[in-house]
């Protein structure tokens, strides 16, 4: 069986396996390129190669609009903009995300991150 990708970032040196690790990018990608895919990827390059980075794959990934009803799509948007100190865009995608989740426990966690944000 042939060895899955590594996200180029990825270093060696990390006591733990690096997240993108856990994808097999970027063949993965290729092989399975679901908006679903894109986000985890991008999730996965957040941590490991930098928040910037990570939230422009994610802005990628929605690029298309299939991912646009899709509260985790939101709320991990939201949270790459918190992280970067980026409050009133982060209130915006918490908003967007609090709208289209359907779980209360969800939107109890995005209501108590929206109020960080605010």
């Amino acid at each position: 069986m042939e060895q899955p990708g590594r996200c180029p970032g990825c270093r060696s040196d990390t006591i733990s396996p690096p997240l993108c690790s856990w994808y097999p990018f970027p063949q993965g990608i290729r092989i399975n390129s679901s908006p679903i895919v894109a986000l985890n990827h991008a999730a996965a390059v957040a941590m490991s190669e930098g928040l910037e980075k990570g939230l422009s794959l994610l802005e990628e990934a929605c690029f298309s609009g299939k991912l646009d009803h899709y509260y985790l799509f939101h709320a991990s948007r939201a949270d790459l903009l918190r992280r970067l100190s980026r409050s009133q865009e982060a209130a915006t995608a918490y908003t967007r995300a609090l709208s289209l989740a359907t779980n209360r426990v969800e939107q109890q966690y995005i209501r108590k991150r929206l109020i960080e944000v605010t």
